[in-house]
C-alpha cells in the first residue's frame, strides 16, 4: 500500500495542462498521479484490506519535532 503515501504535489501548470483535456474528454474524474487510479481501485474493491494494511502501516505524512 506504499502507492497512496508517496505523491508528490504537481506544479500548477501542469496540472492546469490536464483539466482541457480532461474535459475535452468528457473525463469526470482528473487523476494527477499515475498511481492515483490504481489506489483508487484498490480502496474501491477492497475496503476492509485496504483499512487493514494501513493499520498495519500507517501512513506518515509529517513526524512531530521535539
Amino acid at each position: 500500500m506504499d502507492q497512496a503515501r508517496h505523491f508528490s504535489l504537481m506544479d500548477a501548470a501542469e496540472v492546469c495542462e490536464m483539466v482541457p483535456e480532461a474535459i475535452l474528454a468528457n473525463r469526470v474524474m482528473l487523476p494527477t498521479h499515475a498511481n492515483v487510479r490504481g489506489f483508487l481501485v484498490q480502496r474501491a474493491s477492497d475496503w476492509y484490506g485496504l483499512i487493514d494494511r494501513q493499520i498495519d502501516d500507517p501512513p506518515i505524512v509529517a513526524r512531530a519535532t521535539k
